[in-house]
């Protein structure tokens, strides 16, 4: 088990998909942080796609991703109020 959540075939911790929540602590600050990171990454994402010669929608894809994983790993660092 991991954060209460059963794990088995086909079945993920909750905590990569609830990054957001393990970051900020109020609403306004958790929507500002989606905001930023979400411009932050399709920014990057177009750009990759223009140097790389890449198709657009995978590129922005990868960069949502990897911000994703990002937020996944750097929510394990952030300390939050109890």
């Amino acid at each position: 088990r991991t954060d209460g959540v059963p794990l088995g075939p086909g079945t993920k911790p909750r905590r990569l998909f609830k990054c957001g929540k393990f970051l900020a602590d109020s609403l306004p600050v958790r929507l500002l942080i989606g905001w930023v990171v979400a411009t932050l990454s399709s920014i990057v994402g177009l750009w990759a796609s223009y140097a790389g010669d890449w198709p657009t929608g995978a590129a922005l894809v990868c960069a949502l991703g990897m911000a994703l994983l990002l937020a996944g790993a750097t929510s394990v660092f952030v300390t939050r109020r109890a």
